[in-house]
């Protein structure tokens, strides 16, 4: 019974997962695609793009890899044992944050950045997107931190709010005239991060002056366990990020624009479908490991990998197809210049999200400096790659440079942790289990209509 009760609690929580990327798909990111790429320019929407990459590359590298140890230790303790590392080390992670800005800023340091990056006429909207930097470090560690609690529902409820709210705002302001600005667009996100805040810290009942304390000792254990994921991590960034880096010092913002957008509508079916598979799935096989039942964890580590493959591999295929009167529906004829890199683009997030398995399976059994080695070279080989290919290729050279790094990642990975091992192969092409799932589940759903208290 209770294995049936934890099979019923996956399956509302990967359909409201479900849902809850299908609703944000079709209400946020599919309205928001269209209405920069209707009132944006290539160079516009590219620096946009690399203001996106400067926040989040900063928020990996402020965040310093501490909360792999607290989404690690979090599932099966107790909460307030959860809520003392959280506070703990959120707590040091936005210091840290703000006193890096204030020296990156005073020294000049982001001012270079900017010129190099051929970004200049948009510098005011650069540096207000640090205070977003700010905000969006603490709204994503309270996010992983519902995550870590297996409270996946309301973390979606809270990321609906950061990634929506100020999408309805901007389309609001479309629909009575207001012009889609980049000055608009920062405001509004800055709004809506605010608002998601404070509502997920009074769903957590987290208090700066009292309950758990900040223990710095904390800090340190998380630091250690964390440091190798923080560079594997930091690596994964930049390998999503220093591609429009290189392409904006070598060519323009507007190169960015083309190839940011092409890979946006990739990583938009890749997030609406395999990345969902990955969040549902991930706490079970943590806290299967934890408790030491290795079977259960690698039957959840197989429908990780199952599901990954077909959900993504599906939702990129179909994307394909419709590639060439999507672009031309939801962007300016300027954009259509990066059709030819979205088959490559869509390979490589494949081969990314098939990785996953392996990764978290070597995080699992503390074996980070593997997840760091891995990374290292996938970036390595990336950034090599790109500076190869770019110069001469552009955008397309920044496709292949992504395909051949994540190939080479997700080799290491899997070759690293044996994964092969651990996921049953002969699961991906039968349905068996699935359907005695849904057969023991419609049974118990009518057994249970008549007794109120059963579970």
């Amino acid at each position: 019974m209770a294995s049936l009760l934890q099979s019923r609690t996956i399956l509302k929580q990967l359909t409201n997962t479900v849902g809850y990327n299908t609703i944000l798909f079709i209400t946020t990111r599919f309205v928001l695609f269209y209405l920069l790429g209707r009132n944006l320019s290539p160079a516009e929407y590219g620096a946009y793009n690399l203001m996106a990459s400067v926040i989040s590359l900063g928020i990996y590298f402020l965040g310093l890899g501490l909360c792999h140890y607290v989404i690690k230790e979090t599932p099966g303790n107790s909460t307030q044992h959860g809520l003392k590392l959280f506070k703990s080390t959120v707590s040091f992670e936005l210091l840290t944050a703000g006193l890096v800005i204030a020296v990156l800023v005073s020294t000049g340091g982001y001012t270079v950045l900017l010129e190099k990056l051929k970004v200049t006429p948009y510098a005011d909207l650069f540096y207000l997107a640090l205070l977003l930097m700010l905000e969006e470090l603490f709204a994503i560690e309270i996010g992983r931190y519902l995550y870590a609690n297996k409270k996946i529902e309301k973390s979606n409820f809270f990321d609906f709010f950061k990634k929506g709210l100020w999408v309805y705002l901007l389309g609001a302001a479309w629909l009575i005239g207001i012009k889609p600005t980049l000055l608009l667009l920062l405001v509004f996100r800055i709004i809506s991060v605010a608002f998601s805040i404070i509502l997920a810290l009074k769903s957590i009942q987290f208090k700066i002056f009292s309950g758990p304390r900040f223990d710095f000792n904390d800090v340190k254990l998380a630091f250690v366990f964390g440091f190798p994921l923080f560079v594997s991590s930091l690596s994964d960034q930049i390998v999503t990020s220093v591609d429009r880096f290189i392409l904006s010092f070598y060519h323009s913002p507007a190169q960015v624009g083309i190839y940011a957008f092409a890979d946006g509508l990739v990583n938009m079916a890749y997030g609406l479908t395999g990345a969902v598979m990955i969040s549902v799935m991930f706490p079970y096989m943590a806290a299967e490991h934890n408790n030491k039942i290795f079977q259960k964890r690698d039957l959840f580590m197989t429908y990780m990998f199952k599901y990954s493959l077909f959900l993504t591999g599906a939702a990129l295929a179909g994307l394909l197809l419709t590639a060439k009167p999507m672009l031309t529906f939801l962007a300016r004829k300027e954009y259509i210049e990066g059709l030819p890199l979205m088959p490559v683009l869509a390979l490589g997030t494949l081969l990314y999200a098939l990785s996953y398995p392996a990764n978290y399976l070597l995080i699992l059994e503390n074996k980070t400096k593997q997840v760091m080695l891995s990374r290292l070279i996938g970036m390595g080989v990336y950034v090599g790659l790109n500076f190869l290919l770019i110069p001469r290729y552009a955008g397309f050279g920044a496709a292949v440079a992504s395909l051949v790094s994540y190939a080479v990642m997700g080799l290491m990975l899997y070759g690293l942790s044996q994964g092969w091992r651990h996921v049953d192969f002969r699961k991906l092409f039968t349905f068996k289990m699935e359907k005695e799932l849904l057969l023991k589940l419609i049974h118990e759903i009518k057994r249970s209509k008549g007794n109120p208290s059963s579970p």
